[in-house]
């Protein structure tokens, strides 16, 4: 009988078989590598590209930050000019008031009485003057009552005075609120 060696066969099967899966683990490990690089080509894309956005986000709060900045500069200004064209207002609408004051004070006064100083502070008039009785100084702060223009008439005070041949008068001082004034302002 013959005799067939069969071992050289199944070695240089084993050797390819070995030669073939190193050849694999190389293409496999090629394609990782690749892939993984790759991979890290593409995050490494995707951060540049979101720090550009980042950057130009930033970019524009900035800009936002400063047109702000600038809308509540211009907001305080807008609250000075709006001030000043109410005392303005406030001005043109208490110009003909003096003259109505003095006006409704002079169709106030009573016969036998007469003033000798008025003083105006802020929307108060303080007034002085001489009375040859008290109840000419109750009719006068009726009449001042009852105007349109005037509220809140307080007696400060009454002194007798004794003037020339024995002539008795009687010294009043008395406070008064502009009422046409503060209720024109306040309704605007």
């Amino acid at each position: 009988m013959t005799q067939i060696n069969l071992l050289p066969w199944r070695a240089i099967q084993r050797k390819r078989r070995e030669k073939n899966f190193y050849i694999a683990l190389g293409i496999c490990t090629a394609l990782i590598v690749g892939v993984i690089t790759l991979i890290n080509f593409y995050i490494n894309d995707l951060i540049s590209y979101q720090n550009q956005r980042n950057n130009y986000l930033q970019e524009e709060i900035n800009k936002s930050t400063k047109v702000v900045g600038e809308v509540n500069k211009l907001d305080k200004e807008k609250e000075k000019i709006l001030t000043y064209m109410e005392i303005i207002q406030q001005l043109q609408v208490s110009r003909p008031l003096i003259v109505q004051i003095f006006s409704k004070v002079g169709q106030s006064i009573p016969d036998g009485m007469y003033l000798e100083s008025m003083e105006r502070k802020n929307h108060t008039i303080t007034l002085i003057g001489l009375s040859e009785s008290d109840s000419r100084i109750s009719t006068f702060i009726h009449h001042l009552d009852d105007s349109s223009l005037f509220e809140k008439t307080q007696l400060k005070g009454v002194e007798k005075i004794e003037k020339d041949q024995n002539i008795v008068r009687k010294q009043f001082i008395l406070d008064t609120t502009e009422k046409w004034l503060g209720s024109t302002l306040k309704e605007k």
